[in-house]
């Protein structure tokens, strides 16, 4: 027995790919979805900045003091640092369950290169950081199916949902698996007698007694069902949503919001619709899966499974001329089970400089096998 098979989780047997299974499959998940959030509701959400994720300068300055501590005290094993190890390994906030960021790669350090990360070390990241701390945002969100808003609104203007893809967005609309999660802007309204702010060139979608609320940016929200063992959740099934394709402020970032409204987690995934990034759905960059930590943690791919116009065709014929991967059957989460890896030199943080003299590092690629949860 496989270690997933004593996970609870069994091997899907093997079907026939056709428009008529993923239209099955789609209403089975579209049948159980029971999204935590109300739709079309403006939510107010106060974000600590100790949880916020770092900026990507502070992130990268942080990454050359761990490099420079491991490349002194173990020059053989600096050669072999992974930037994207730490990257995937390390929640870049200030503050999260298991501590302190200087906590957490402390413990990372250790566990990684069997050494203790400096005094010095620890000093200077704490400093660092202390630099972005004290800050309060708040943040005004919304979730809609109501995809009809002038290309532009969300900061969008590019957006090809609205040009060469606009029968995409027709199809998120109808389908109830998507919606749309908006940021928005709120413009206090003046006191009695006071001047009032132009506004006309801008459009209001909320309206409260002290604001008006602007578009700022939005990003495509998936929602889907996880399969999950039996020992971790009573039904068998919990909710899960996958951020996309956001314009303004990008997908990773609606991703920490939503975790951050709702307490749960994110990952960064393989993001597919029928085994594709392109077609009519398209999807730029992957996207982040949020979810209780226990159940998202073992995905690493997700396929929504969604046809737009000749697309349920192309997928019959893709499956009848074996171009699909025999293991692919429509929409779901898929484990990573495997693969090949392979070694490739890449530039990474600044390149040449005091971070690292020849600006490369040695990254582990793999290429992946699934295997789809059912």
């Amino acid at each position: 027995m496989t270690i997933l098979e004593q996970a609870g989780f069994q091997k899907p047997k093997p079907q026939i790919l056709t428009p008529d299974l993923l239209r099955e499959q789609v209403n089975k998940i579209t049948e159980q979805i029971k999204p935590d959030f109300q739709e079309d509701f403006l939510y107010t959400y106060k974000l600590d900045s100790s949880y916020e994720e770092l900026d990507k300068s502070i992130i990268s300055k942080v990454m050359s003091i761990i490099w420079l501590e491991n490349i002194m005290t173990s020059p053989k094993s600096g050669t072999s640092f992974s930037a994207s190890d730490i990257l995937k390994e390390i929640k870049w906030q200030w503050k999260t369950e298991g501590g302190t960021l200087v906590t957490r790669l402390a413990k990372w350090y250790r566990e990684k290169f069997g050494n203790k990360l400096s005094d010095d070390s620890a000093t200077a990241i704490g400093n660092l950081v202390a630099l972005s701390l004290g800050k309060v945002t708040t943040y005004y969100v919304d979730f809609t199916r109501n995809l009809t808003w002038e290309a532009g609104d969300f900061a969008d203007g590019g957006s090809c949902f609205w040009s060469c893809h606009k029968e995409a967005r027709i199809q998120l609309g109808s389908d109830r698996r998507f919606y749309a999660m908006r940021l928005f802007r709120c413009i206090k309204k003046p006191r009695k007698g006071a001047k009032a702010k132009d506004i006309t060139s801008l459009k209001v979608f909320y309206e409260t007694d002290e604001s008006y609320c602007v578009g700022v940016s939005r990003v495509w929200l998936g929602v889907g069902i996880l399969p999950v063992p039996k020992s971790k959740i009573k039904d068998h099934k919990k909710t899960c949503y996958i951020t996309f394709n956001g314009y303004g402020y990008n997908h990773d970032f609606f991703a920490r919001l939503l975790a951050g409204i709702f307490g749960l987690d994110h990952k960064y995934i393989q993001l597919r619709n029928n085994d594709r990034t392109g077609g009519k759905l398209f999807i730029n960059d992957n996207g982040y899966i949020v979810g209780p930590k226990s159940v998202i943690e073992p995905v690493d791919k997700y396929d929504f499974g969604m046809g737009v116009d000749q697309e349920w065709q192309q997928v019959e014929r893709a499956s009848r001329d074996k171009t699909y991967p025999d293991d692919y059957q429509g929409p779901g989460a898929y484990f990573r089970v495997g693969g090949s890896k392979s070694q490739s030199r890449v530039r990474m943080l600044g390149g040449r400089g005091a971070f690292n003299p020849e600006g490369y590092f040695n990254l582990e690629r793999s290429s992946p096998e699934y295997q789809l949860i059912n």
